[in-house]
């Protein structure tokens, strides 16, 4: 009733009605407004001149059965072990795992009451106590989780079960409890083809019921309860934040759009659950690196839509016909644009001056103290900034892979190629470094599901670089590699997707074992760098990838040579000027597929002879 006093609101706007529901006046549609008019302002008669009595409706008795579970929905929830609870030592290193590895990085539950409810065996919602199983599953090593291989995937399958079955029957009404618990079972499977079990499908259904209750916007929210604002607000940037992050996983567009939600932007005040309590004397307080990671984590995911929206999925349709259909129309036949024949547009010229990347820019030189990270600190290593940067030096490599991996027809395609090849080999050395502290640190465990996207992105550089000219790159891009792959198969011990990955990047490691044949020219002893600056990308260093970002990209034709162009190894000046002095190092895998863009293997299967021998619903 609320969903629909607000629609009714919206469309009468002061001529609306006010509501009755059994018998009892309703509160303005955001539970605690008051009536007001134009400005905000409080209108003279606070009350609306008719009031409807809802409650007499004549299909309340129906809306009523069909929320109702009947005997059938409990002997399927019986038998789905809905009522079934694990030994409660278990249950409480499911709860701490959560809240420890998951909630950091989705705090969509009110910490301290349901914690409180935990230890006194009261929680109030069965369904969310589940979804905090599934979730906490993929952190929680404890023994009797794990199957003869050693994985949790069978534990979390169950735990998953039982969640998608209380969803299913409705057996939870609260609508904020719902979307809590479709958003952490996206924690349980991550495959893309698997009738809806995945990320995509629970994250879509997160979002259709946050917005039907008005999560995203912002009059709809709750003004007397900070508690409860604080909450809706963390539950539907989490919402924007899961949706960026299966669209680029999958290669699918975001369903959120920027400009189609008005809700405020995080602040510290939206992470206390005790307003009144000081914050030394709280229960289970927000430490400030949990809310800066939080809070950047936000700003690193909004990088990724505009990258998405504007460099992937646009760039991924035929011009003439989108729009209006008008313009669709009149774009061209079937027989000129065939179906089924890819069409990525790389023939328009990118001035990289876009909003993402100045978005890039700040927010490495701006990053909050309590969320910095130096790659080469080892010793000093903190897990939540270390996956923070790892997920940002990850929006750098999507940012860049597209012209990366093009093949160019022009002179300045390939000042474009280069230019977009060094930033993307650099950010995934970065991530290499990261991963390589992780990795001596035992946390590759704690990453999220998300890092199986961020060592995609990286093998695709590492393998581009591979094709050097040069032993030593070559031999340094190997070692990247391997540690990459390393790590998808230690990650694949939680994650379906990292496993599958990991096969088919395998199968491409033998393409950078063989010498690569030098082209006959008088400049055959010369080579440009993979990073300008650096003889080899893994000495990179956070100074000098920060000087990397701010080289401005600068073409001018020249008519000397197009065969290639030339960039100083010496020092990275403020600007990017190829001149063509002698065959550039051409680092480009030869492919004639070019390279898939996401995580959807039936992408990659032609692409080294791999259709036969491998398949993905193994």
């Amino acid at each position: 009733v609320h969903r629909f006093q607000s629609y009714i609101e919206d469309s009468l706007g002061s001529y609306a009605p006010r509501f009755r529901a059994e018998n009892s006046l309703l509160e303005p549609h955001n539970h605690f407004d008051v009536a007001t008019g134009p400005q905000g302002l409080p209108f003279e008669d606070s009350h609306y001149p008719i009031e409807i009595d809802m409650g007499s409706r004549s299909t309340i008795d129906l809306e009523q059965q069909v929320t109702n579970l009947d005997s059938a929905d409990m002997d399927y929830l019986r038998a789905k072990g809905a009522f079934e609870l694990p030994p409660y030592n278990l249950q409480e290193d499911l709860v701490q795992a959560y809240f420890a590895e998951v909630n950091p990085v989705a705090p969509i539950i009110n910490r301290t009451k349901f914690l409180n409810e935990f230890h006194n065996h009261c929680v109030s919602s069965r369904l969310l106590l589940f979804a905090v199983f599934t979730a906490g599953c993929k952190a929680c090593r404890n023994p009797l989780l794990l199957d003869h291989k050693g994985t949790n995937h069978q534990s979390a399958r169950r735990f998953y079960k039982v969640t998608k079955a209380l969803l299913d029957t409705g057996y939870e009404q609260d609508k904020v409890a719902r979307i809590q618990a479709l958003l952490l079972i996206t924690w349980w499977w991550d495959k893309k083809d698997d009738g809806g079990r995945n990320m995509r499908a629970c994250a879509v259904d997160a979002i259709n019921t946050a917005q039907s209750i008005g999560m995203h916007r912002w009059d709809q929210y709750p003004r007397s309860d900070p508690v409860l604002r604080g909450l809706w607000k963390r539950v539907w940037w989490t919402c924007f934040m899961r949706d960026v992050g299966v669209a680029t996983s999958h290669g699918l567009p975001c369903i959120i759009s920027l400009s189609e939600f008005d809700v405020h932007f995080l602040v510290a005040e939206d992470f206390s659950e005790e307003p009144h309590v000081p914050p030394d004397q709280q229960q289970y307080p927000y430490s400030n690196a949990e809310i800066s990671f939080f809070i950047e984590q936000a700003k690193i995911m909004e990088m990724l839509h505009l990258i998405q929206s504007e460099h992937i999925t646009r760039f991924r349709l035929h011009s003439n016909t989108i729009g209006p259909i008008a313009d669709r129309q009149s774009g061209g036949t079937e027989m000129e644009y065939p179906p089924g024949v890819k069409n990525i547009r790389l023939d328009y010229e990118d001035d990289y001056h876009d909003q993402s990347l100045k978005l890039l820019k700040q927010w490495f030189e701006t990053v909050p103290e309590a969320v910095r990270y130096d790659v080469d600190d080892i010793q000093g290593h903190r897990f939540w900034p270390a996956f923070l940067h790892i997920l940002y030096f990850t929006a750098i490599c999507i940012r860049f892979r597209e012209r990366a991996v093009s093949r160019p027809t022009d002179a300045r395609a390939r000042a474009e190629r280069q230019y977009c090849q060094s930033r993307g080999i650099a950010a995934a050395s970065m991530i290499f470094k990261i991963l390589r502290n992780v990795r001596a640190h035992g946390h590759i465990y704690r990453c999220t599901g998300l890092l199986t996207q961020s060592v995609f992105n990286c093998l695709i550089f590492f393998l581009i670089e591979g094709q050097s000219l040069n032993e030593e790159v070559r031999k340094d891009a190997r070692n990247k590699y391997s540690l990459c792959l390393n790590v998808l198969y230690e990650f694949s011990q939680l994650w379906v997707s990292a496993s599958l990955i990991h096969r088919l990047f395998e199968s491409l490691q033998g393409s950078m074992q063989f010498r690569k044949e030098r082209p006959h020219s008088i400049y055959f002893d010369q080579w440009l760098p993979p990073v300008p600056g650096l003889h080899v990308s893994s000495d990179i260093t956070n100074q000098k990838m920060r000087e990397l970002l701010a080289t401005e990209f600068y073409y001018a034709p020249s008519s000397t040579d197009v065969t290639g162009f030339e960039q100083s190894s010496n020092s990275i000046s403020t600007g990017f000027t190829p001149n063509f002095s002698f065959p550039m190092d051409d680092t480009s895998p030869h492919y004639s597929q070019g390279f898939p863009e996401n995580l959807d293997v039936e992408q990659w299967y032609d692409l080294r002879g791999i259709r036969g021998v491998y398949r993905a619903d193994t």
